[in-house]
């Protein structure tokens, strides 16, 4: 079961937190996005719960403030949409040519065309994703070309795959390099 609830703490500041009660032998908190999931055991009482919540506060709003300065994903594709693309936050924005355009960036703004009368998402999202692949590539082949002039090294191949790779406690997908790039 889940259900969203606001939480006092002491001081007077409240967060709205997601609570999920479910199969579970441990109380666990987390911060998604900004959001505060609390993952309780069904026989927990609430009060037990929302104490132990209170006694993290601190760690609790310092992880919120720091998950909302962590890259922006492009979700919904809407035309205005913010997301962050190595470092940087852009804008994407929907242009309307005569002929189709590949999608491409101005420094601002990720430009993609878009069909006046039928907007179709899923041809948006292949554009903006290829663009953002192409983009973070041409980086790391400028970064690599940098490097090996700065270091006088000549790797025989460079490869990134698509496979999970742990890094401390947050797994990273690779193929998904605009998160991980920041020059």
């Amino acid at each position: 079961m889940r259900y969203l609830r606001e939480i006092t703490f002491d001081d007077g500041k409240t967060i709205d937190a997601v609570i999920d009660i479910g199969k579970r032998k441990n109380l666990y908190i987390q911060i998604v996005e900004g959001q505060l999931i609390i993952k309780s055991p069904p026989k927990l009482d609430e009060a037990q719960m929302i104490g132990f919540v209170k006694s993290r506060e601190d760690w609790i709003f310092k992880s919120v403030e720091s998950s909302k300065a962590k890259p922006k994903r492009l979700q919904s594709f809407e035309n205005g949409e913010e997301f962050t693309l190595l470092g940087r936050i852009v804008r994407l924005e929907y242009i309307y040519p005569e002929k189709y355009k590949k999608a491409y960036f101005d420094g601002v703004s990720l430009k993609v065309s878009v069909n006046r009368h039928s907007p179709d998402i899923d041809s948006i999202k292949r554009d903006c994703t290829q663009f953002i692949n192409d983009f973070a590539n041409s980086e790391i082949k400028e970064s690599c070309t940098r490097l090996i002039q700065i270091t006088k090294l000549c790797p025989k191949k460079i490869t990134i795959k698509k496979n999970e790779k742990l890094l401390g406690k947050m797994f990273v997908k690779r193929g998904d390099l605009s998160e991980l790039l920041s020059f």
